[in-house]
């Protein structure tokens, strides 16, 4: 006669089962519902800087990418992942995004992902030889702050023009973010020392008017590394216009190195700059 199991086991399994679940439960698209209230999320950093910060910035926004280099996208070559060396974002593209918006949409969301060349290398410019690599995927934000359904895009380092009908579906958009949390987060993660770093950038459509109607310039992005506030303050101290900013920068960026963000240029702009290159951050740390 076979023993029955007592009934408190059965339920001791049945938990024991669930949190196993829970442990490997990863990101839905349900968290990546935008906190309208929360700066760290957003990217609305798009004036150009003028005067005696346009130096600021450009110094600033030049140790972050060298540092970047030495630093964090080092440690991505010995672990053998891949990113591309700049992000090329054409303007048309956002006037692109701009006219198939969905009704009350409140802007665009860049997601960091991780992305197999062999499935969508056919539409980017990117070297053959790296089979997967850090990229950005582009979603509509709604008006409730979640994400459009089955309406997600790739936008940078394009082989042709944007076409807005390439829409990537939420289960291979999901799949690029979890590849990205196994793989390249762990390496940028355990070389930060658990900062938080930028995984996503929110632009709201007054940015992008703004970048589309004043500005007329196409932009490149770049991975940057916050690098030691005390060097930020040196540049600070240089110029007495510049220390008046202190209290902004150090609030911003002392605390925080190591922290992978954003770096942006405005290139290709109409009319020419004839100024500095016009730097901005876009992993929100920007005063």
């Amino acid at each position: 006669m076979k023993k029955k199991i007592p009934m408190f086991l059965l339920l001791l399994f049945m938990i024991i089962i669930g949190c196993k679940k829970e442990r490997n439960v990863v990101r839905t698209l349900k968290d990546e519902k935008i906190n309208l209230q929360d700066t760290i999320s957003t990217g609305n950093k798009l004036p150009m800087p003028s005067s005696a910060k346009d130096k600021l910035d450009k110094n600033v926004g030049d140790l972050f990418i060298k540092q970047a280099q030495k630093g964090i996208l080092n440690e991505l070559k010995k672990e053998n992942k891949n990113y591309l060396d700049s992000y090329f974002f054409n303007k048309n593209t956002l006037s692109s995004l701009i006219k198939n918006k969905p009704f009350k949409s409140l802007g665009i969301k860049l997601t960091l992902v991780e992305i197999h060349s062999n499935k969508y290398g056919h539409l980017l410019n990117i070297p053959s030889s790296k089979d997967s690599l850090l990229y950005f995927m582009v979603s509509y934000v709604k008006e409730d702050g979640y994400l459009d359904t089955d309406n997600h895009h790739l936008v940078f380092n394009l082989k042709n023009n944007f076409d807005i009908n390439n829409r990537i579906k939420d289960g291979e958009f999901l799949d690029a973010m979890i590849l990205f949390d196994k793989n390249i987060n762990k390496v940028i993660t355990k070389y930060s020392s658990g900062n938080q770093n930028t995984s996503s950038i929110y632009f709201g459509w007054g940015d992008i008017f703004d970048m589309i109607e004043k500005n007329h310039c196409n932009v490149n992005f770049q991975i940057g590394e916050i690098i030691n506030y005390n060097d930020i303050e040196k540049i600070l101290n240089s110029d007495p216009v510049l220390a008046k900013e202190k209290i902004k920068y150090e609030r911003s960026y002392k605390g925080k190195e190591k922290r992978l963000t954003i770096i942006g240029d405005y290139i290709e702009c109409l009319p020419i700059k004839d100024s500095f290159s016009s730097y901005f951050d876009m992993g929100s740390l920007y005063p």
